[in-house]
């Protein structure tokens, strides 16, 4: 018996008003006996079954032909995605369409190369593309200069692209190089450029200083001279600053030479007053004066007596334990004045009139 026909008549049973039961033991009976055709159309099932049977299988025989074209489909594209051949399977030969090709470049623009466009009939560089790689170029990294493709001696980046314009490849330092051709030099993350060193921080400029090579130098610090570190040229000061070698501290005085002096001290270059014989020039806060000697002795008149004697009158000094007197320092007289002691000199047998 058929197939379709059994489950036709098995659909038939069970959709009667019929138990489960009493289905399958009618159906016992009808396989027992042999008539299950002749049940089959006593009731009416079997045009019903066929035409379902040719029914499934036509939309069996449907199905399979719509999936064989899929599945020769899927195979077509497949194949075209892996180039022909790549992989285990089989697959059909398709021919590969013929792509539409460009429409010809205008008169004049022919002979337009890479790094140019057509503008008017003619070939004008295209700014767009300056810097742009060129395949011109070779294996370099060429680009597209003025509508020309340059040549370059800067290789490919380690992952075969080329680095943009002026710049380095992903990963690296770019560093000036006055001796490259570009002006400047690619150099590793970890390396220092030709202007630097490496301290334990990283790159610094050359004439800079490492900190950990600091080393202290007291109350005024350190400086970096020339990348070496050295103590600083500053003073120290008596209230613990610090100041430039070329300025006074605040107990000091800056002279007009530029030096400095302790405060009430005298500049050695000042104004000193003109002293008599028998004074010396001394400073006195930060002044100088004229200061009585200690081997003079009192003042007389314009000047001073010899230690020992006393003024006794008009510039006479006297020493009256010897009865000797003289002129008083700063004084002109004797013989050629006639006996006195005058304080401009004397003119004739007097002195000069002041």
């Amino acid at each position: 018996m058929e197939n379709d026909q059994f489950d036709a008549l098995i659909r038939t049973l069970s959709g009667a008003d019929s138990s489960r039961r009493e289905t399958l033991r009618v159906l016992r009976g009808m396989l027992l006996g042999g008539a299950l055709s002749g049940v089959v159309a006593r009731l009416g099932l079997g045009e019903g079954a066929a035409a379902k049977g040719k029914k499934h299988q036509k939309a069996k025989s449907k199905r399979q032909r719509t999936a064989r074209t899929e599945h020769r489909q899927h195979g077509q594209f497949e194949a075209e995605g892996q180039h022909k051949g790549k992989g285990k399977g089989k697959h059909h030969k398709h021919k590969p369409r013929d792509p539409t090709p460009p429409p010809p470049l205008p008169p004049g623009c022919e002979n337009c190369n890479e790094c140019q466009m057509c503008q008017d009939g003619a070939c004008v560089p295209d700014p767009a593309l300056d810097g742009v790689r060129c395949l011109g170029s070779g294996a370099t990294c060429g680009n597209c200069q003025g509508g020309q493709c340059t040549a370059s001696a800067l290789p490919p980046c380690p992952d075969g692209t080329c680095p943009q314009r002026d710049q380095c490849c992903p990963g690296e330092k770019k560093c000036a190089d006055r001796e490259s051709q570009t002006g400047f030099a690619c150099l590793g993350a970890d390396h220092c450029c030709p202007d630097e060193k490496k301290c334990a921080g990283g790159c610094v400029y050359k004439q800079a200083c490492c900190p950990e090579e600091r080393t202290p130098c007291g109350q005024c610090g350190e400086i970096c001279v020339n990348g070496t570190w050295q103590c600083s040229a500053q003073k120290s000061c008596a209230n613990g600053s610090c100041v430039a070698h070329d300025e006074c501290c605040p107990e000091e005085r800056q002279c007009a030479d530029g030096t400095c002096v302790a405060q009430g001290s005298c500049c050695r270059n000042d104004p000193v007053p003109p002293c008599d014989a028998c004074e010396a020039a001394v400073c006195a806060s930060g002044e100088w004066v004229c200061q009585v000697r200690d081997d003079c002795g009192p003042p007389c008149f314009w000047g001073y007596c010899p230690k020992g004697y006393e003024c006794n009158g008009y510039g006479v000094c006297c020493d009256w334990g010897t009865g000797h007197c003289t002129c008083s320092s700063g004084s002109k007289g004797g013989q050629g004045c006639n006996g006195k002691c005058c304080p401009n000199g004397c003119c004739g047998s007097g002195c000069c009139p002041s």
